[in-house]
């Protein structure tokens, strides 16, 4: 009886001990993720009219380390990319035909221990610069700070004047390319020429607030009734942007959060007209739906 009691005990033994090796290694799992902060600037060159989105991704990329430590790399790159039209950049401002230029993208190595639940401290060493390292500002050599969770989200003390918070980046990276999907079917009735279909139903309701609707279709109809036929888009970027600042009209424009992606695409022209630029700021609806909530051709 005793050898049929221990033979039906060892399954639940050995849960138990499953269980029980899951638990210690939950201290630093919710830290162990890629996490991304975006941060998006309309800047100009020295040609006021020469203008570009200066996009600088900070990135956390954390593993688990022994002893329920912390290790992985900070990453922090700096992108530039060019609005239509180029021609009025100087030749030596101008990117390529892509549209982009790549600056740098520094490096640092990071370690660390859990010094509280849902807080880690951290040291990080810088070890590589790529690009064009020179004409930046000398980064850190090495820095500290402590990492926190919250709610999904994890916080970096020592920039939390600068930065609320980093958002896991499969997560920012599936949203913008939801949005991306969507901004050209958002436009096809404003290139129709059923402006008050686009009106109604691919404007989001700030968008909407902005105009009266007879006064944005007189507008916009004259701007778009223009083009030749669209074929067809193509990527230049898209971002799930944690803070930004655009400057249409010279008026500042602060966006930004986990359901706000900035979309730039090229529109492919009929009749061998090339193609031209376009950037908006898409709004996920509470449907899980996008609408746009500011367009620029």
């Amino acid at each position: 009886m005793k050898r049929r009691l221990a033979g039906a005990c060892a399954p639940l033994l050995a849960l138990n001990m499953a269980l029980a090796s899951a638990t210690d290694a939950l201290p630093n799992q919710e830290f162990i993720n890629e996490w991304q902060h975006v941060t998006v600037q309309e800047l100009a060159s020295s040609r006021a009219e020469c203008r570009y989105f200066e996009v600088t991704t900070r990135i956390y990329n954390l593993e688990s380390a022994p002893n329920s430590g912390i290790a992985g790399g900070y990453f922090m790159q700096v992108q530039r990319f060019w609005l239509f039209p180029l021609v009025r950049c100087d030749d030596a401002e101008a990117p390529g035909k892509d549209l982009m230029r790549f600056t740098h993208n520094d490096g640092w190595q990071v370690n660390g221990d859990l010094v509280e639940p849902h807080r880690a401290r951290i040291s990080a060493t810088h070890f590589n610069c790529m690009g064009s390292c020179s004409s930046r500002p000398a980064p850190a050599e090495r820095f500290q700070t402590d990492l926190t969770t919250r709610a999904g989200h994890l916080q970096d003390e020592a920039l939390k004047g600068q930065i609320p918070y980093f958002s896991p980046a499969a997560q920012m990276r599936a949203t913008a390319q939801q949005a991306a999907g969507a901004l050209l079917p958002l436009m096809r009735p404003l290139l129709s020429g059923n402006c008050n279909t686009f009106f109604r139903e691919s404007l989001d309701a700030d968008a909407r607030a902005i105009m009266p609707q007879d006064e944005f279709c007189k507008t916009a109809s004259q701007m778009y009734q223009l083009l030749p036929k669209v074929l067809y888009d193509e990527p230049v970027f898209a971002f799930t942007t944690s803070i930004g600042m655009l400057h249409p009209q010279n008026m500042p424009l602060l966006f930004g959060g986990d359901d706000e992606v900035l979309v730039m695409r090229q529109l492919v022209l009929d009749e061998g007209r090339g193609k031209i630029g376009m950037h908006a700021i898409l709004r996920r609806q509470a449907d899980g739906g996008w609408r746009i909530w500011r367009l620029s051709p």
